[in-house]
């Protein structure tokens, strides 16, 4: 719908106060830029709806060249900075795609390092997404996290970006660095369950590790997308326990 003109970054408050959520996430992909008159009027949109605004950053720090590394570091800054004057205090990042092999975990850790110092001063931090070929593998993940070494980085814990033979396994050792999550779905049964993940067991593993962060509802399924983000939100508050929030 974003690609499509129909949605914008401004009308999601809006939007997703309407549907019942708390907050939105953005990805800086639906920014036309990164100038300050934006956050000033999503700031002012969010205060009138009540909700909360946080950002995903689209980085790719296995990018070719020093040059084309600074480029991506200064994109994250950049909407880093948005991220926390929106008042967000934690940024969804990636690790990237351009060359998805090991090779590039050393410039991938730089990338990383290149951007923590501003995270310090801005209080905020930076979780990664198993998004990319890379990140995918909890293993990695760990690996990068583990040398970093920093309490500004976390995972951004995407349920549908998991090897389905080893979901769960993967869940249980990402969870207790998991700072936010994207509890994505793809296709319900008549129950309303989601048909190839078990929601139930993925916040149980969450709850073991004491997760207590925000969930993002991702629809990323065929047909109504309003409407599979609906579905996919009361899953959540399913799974999670939780009395259906009231619109």
């Amino acid at each position: 719908m974003f690609f499509a003109g129909v949605l914008d970054v401004l009308t999601m408050p809006a939007l997703g106060r309407s549907l019942g959520f708390t907050g939105v996430e953005l990805e800086d992909i639906w920014f036309p830029d990164a100038d300050r008159r934006i956050v000033g009027e999503l700031l002012r949109r969010a205060g009138q709806s009540g909700m909360s605004v946080s950002i995903a950053v689209s980085n790719d720090f296995t990018v070719k060249g020093k040059k084309a590394l600074r480029a991506q570091v200064a994109h994250t800054i950049r909407f880093m900075r948005m991220a926390r004057e929106a008042g967000s205090d934690c940024v969804r990042v990636l690790m990237g795609r351009k060359k998805p092999k090991r090779e590039r975990l050393p410039q991938v850790l730089e990338g990383y390092y290149s951007v923590l110092e501003e995270a310090d001063r801005l209080n905020l931090c930076l979780a990664i997404e198993n998004h990319d070929p890379l990140s995918r593998d909890p293993d990695v993940l760990l690996e990068v996290l583990y040398k970093l070494a920093s309490k500004r980085m976390g995972v951004c814990l995407d349920f549908g970006n998991l090897d389905a033979r080893t979901r769960y396994s993967a869940i249980r050792q990402l969870a207790p660095l998991t700072l936010m999550v994207h509890a994505k779905t793809y296709e319900f049964q008549k129950n309303g369950q989601e048909r190839s993940i078990d929601f139930g067991r993925c916040f149980r593993l969450l709850r073991d590790a004491n997760f207590d962060g925000p969930v993002v509802a991702e629809y990323d399924g065929n047909g109504d997308q309003l409407l599979g983000s609906l579905k996919t939100k009361s899953l959540v508050e399913r799974a999670m326990g939780m009395k259906r929030a009231r619109p």
